[in-house]
């Protein structure tokens, strides 16, 4: 059974319930003594059935939780590695996934008024997430487009929760030391190519306060630059 049928059958269950408790609170019936004994019963089995639908549903929430959370930190501790080399060297681990990363993030999926439903939904679920990431510090920006490949967070392909709570952890993670110079190079010339040069939002994030002091090179006039 999918979870979808379970819900549905789960709501018709419900439904049917609160339609017997409104029968039995107008008091128009008139059971004999052998059918409220019978009630009594049936009552007493719907709580215990009840009980443990709850139970099970909170033991499987659980658990799902905590599959989540520790695949969203295997994600992170592998970020994390790679994060180290590319703070140190400068050096993205693929330069052309990095790329594409950063300009999905900020510019969005491309949209096209022949695409199909499906992609239509997908592109949408997509654009959120990337608008999602686009908010997070600079250094976790980095961190996640060095690490995952687009296929791996896109909508369909990372779960809403995975991404979430991925998401949410890699918020808090910043780098103590300056950026390496050939690092912040490649963020200044990504600003100048494609759809970036005119993005706002890019720009917003080269110049911002926290990468403006911490990051900004002095062989680079930034503010003329862009």
């Amino acid at each position: 059974m999918s979870t979808a049928s379970a819900v549905m059958q789960l709501e018709v269950l419900i439904k049917q319930a609160s339609s017997l408790a409104q029968t039995f609170g107008e008091g128009k019936m008139r059971p004999t003594t052998d059918q409220y004994s019978s009630l009594e019963d049936l009552s007493a089995k719907l709580l215990e059935v009840a009980a443990k639908v709850a139970e099970n549903i909170n033991v499987s929430a659980s658990a799902h939780r905590t599959q989540t959370f520790q695949e969203a930190q295997k994600l992170l501790s592998a970020a994390r590695t790679d994060g180290e080399a590319l703070f140190r060297t400068g050096q993205p681990k693929n330069l052309a996934t990095f790329k594409r990363n950063i300009s999905l993030i900020f510019e969005g999926p491309s949209e096209s008024s022949l695409d199909s439903g499906p992609n239509k939904r997908r592109k949408i679920l997509t654009k959120e997430r990337c608008e999602r990431l686009s908010s997070l510090n600079p250094d976790s920006v980095l961190l996640w487009s060095n690490a995952l490949t687009p296929t791996m967070w896109t909508a369909n392909e990372m779960s809403r929760d995975v991404f979430n709570c991925l998401a949410n952890q890699m918020e808090n993670e910043r780098v103590i030391q300056n950026w390496p110079s050939e690092l912040s190079t490649t963020m200044h010339v990504l600003g100048k190519e494609g759809q970036l040069r005119t993005s706002d939002k890019y720009r917003d994030f080269l110049i911002g306060t926290t990468y403006f002091i911490r990051h900004i090179w002095h062989d680079i006039d930034w503010m003329d630059s862009l």
